[in-house]
């Protein structure tokens, strides 16, 4: 076992505390916590209603803006989502610009073009993991980051005068007017332990579901009946697309080989079929690493072990090391990890195994065709564009 430090030890508190339902003593920490949420709970409802009203000034852009975002802190779906778009926007003869912010990426602060439709400009590190993945699964559309969003979309409009931009991670960021809000959330805990940070997941309290066009229920592929009832209940009368995250290969890696996160785009999503039967090792990064970890055995893989970082966790050579020694000790035949952990791989780095990193895609099942034309009306009555 390894020693935790003090702050590990305070990290894995709060972690619990947030994502624990029910009470605690109330002289604890979780007691400090519940008045830090009162209080930045109120905060986000009088932002909300300052934009709602105008006292806050937001800007408008002259092309249609699509903002996809959550509630919860992370595990919806939003880059599989934004990539979906993109992809739709594409087939349906527009223009297409992504937006995100580049979180934990160099450039977040200043902004910069990842991707110009042809060329990726920027590794991970500066543009982030999230739009760096997303500029090479989706390579003939550009990708803008930024953490300001309306300067971002302004350098999107100037440099690729696109007809729609696809806002990844928006629903929070108002000073960026958009034409159609989507808001997802997970099926299996749409808001969590029902409290706003620090206390709970909840990035705002719930009540700002009012300012969602759409909402789109992701995971809900093994969703309760009763639940999912109260679930559309508490979304009414909005409209509501059910869609399902989709575990597909994106690329292996053989065994000696440097990471090279561009063969993403050289290779075509599968079924991770080379997982049947195979004992694995599991590294990830992500802000619900058991989800991912999780999945593996429902395609037939025996994991012996698994090692979990922090979500946007910067790899290392000292990282890759550590786990290249773990899986052979633990007898693996193969390391596994996600797209997004891949990118975030240093170029110098190489595995003593191969390597098969995993995606995730968003699959609308029965409701695929209506999904379709309701973002092809939106377009075409808002804005009043064809392709």
């Amino acid at each position: 076992m390894p020693i935790l430090t003090i702050q590990q030890k305070i990290e894995h508190k709060v972690t619990a505390i947030i994502t624990r339902q029910g009470s605690f003593p109330f002289f604890s920490i979780a007691s400090v916590l519940l008045v830090v949420s009162w209080l930045y709970g109120a905060c986000m409802r009088l932002r909300r209603t300052f934009y709602n009203q105008g006292v806050f000034a937001s800007h408008r852009l002259p092309c249609f803006v699509i903002s996809v975002g959550n509630l919860c802190l992370g595990g919806t779906g939003k880059t599989p989502m934004a990539l979906d778009l993109a992809k739709l926007v594409r087939q349906m003869g527009y223009k297409a610009v992504v937006v995100s912010r580049g979180y934990k990426g160099s450039c977040e602060k200043k902004g910069t073009v990842v991707s110009n439709g042809r060329t990726i400009l920027c590794d991970a590190r500066h543009a982030g993991d999230e739009p760096y993945l997303m500029a090479n699964l989706i390579p003939d559309v550009p990708v803008v980051v930024g953490k300001d969003r309306v300067a971002a979309g302004q350098t999107a409009l100037k440099r690729f005068q696109p007809d729609v931009l696809v806002l990844d991670d928006g629903f929070q960021h108002q000073r960026l007017q958009r034409d159609l809000n989507l808001l997802l959330l997970d099926c299996r805990h749409p808001f969590g332990n029902s409290f706003v940070l620090p206390r709970g997941a909840l990035r705002e309290p719930i009540s700002a579901l009012s300012s969602a066009d759409a909402v789109i229920m992701t995971r809900c592929d093994n969703i309760d009946p009763s639940n999912e009832l109260d679930l559309l209940k508490m979304v009414s009368p909005r409209p509501v697309f059910r869609a399902s995250h989709k575990s597909v290969l994106r690329a292996v890696l053989p065994a000696g080989q440097s990471a090279v996160a561009t063969l993403l785009a050289q290779q075509k999503s599968g079924h991770p079929d080379p997982l049947k039967g195979r004992r694995v090792f599991a590294f990830s990064g992500l802000a619900h690493n058991e989800a991912f970890w999780d999945t593996l055995p429902k395609f037939g893989a025996q994991v012996d072990g698994k090692l979990g970082f922090k979500d946007h966790h910067p790899y290392v050579v000292a990282d890759a090391n550590r786990i290249g020694r773990a899986a052979q000790l633990a007898g693996s035949e193969l390391l596994v990890t996600t797209d997004k952990d891949y990118v975030r791989l240093p170029p110098e780095v190489s595995f003593p195994l191969a390597l098969l990193v995993m995606g995730i895609s968003i699959d609308f099942g029965e409701d695929i065709e209506r999904w379709r034309r309701y973002v092809t009306q939106c377009a075409e009555s808002k804005m009043g564009i064809r392709p």
